[in-house]
């Protein structure tokens, strides 16, 4: 559903989050110089809140936590993809 891509080279890489939005417009989400393992999560929680969207399902609480821990400027990141 959604991809880990690296943007940029070295030892931690600047990375972007791409998904498919459920009208078929593709979305990238620029996270930054981060980690693999963080990417990774932040990657599996978009898939999360995309199910959610075309389940028309809430986030379940882990989800919710995560999302409501999130920096003011990752949060909008988020909110400009939808």
């Amino acid at each position: 559903m959604a991809s880990l891509i690296k943007t940029s080279r070295g030892k931690v890489p600047s990375r972007a989050i791409q998904f498919m939005r459920p009208n078929g417009d593709r979305e990238t989400i620029r996270l930054g110089k981060i980690g693999l393992e963080a990417g990774r999560t932040f990657k599996t929680k978009v898939e999360d809140l995309l199910s959610c969207a075309i389940t028309n399902t809430a986030p379940d609480v882990q989800t919710s936590a995560w999302l409501a821990g999130l920096l003011d400027d990752v949060h909008a990141k988020l909110a400009d993809v939808g």
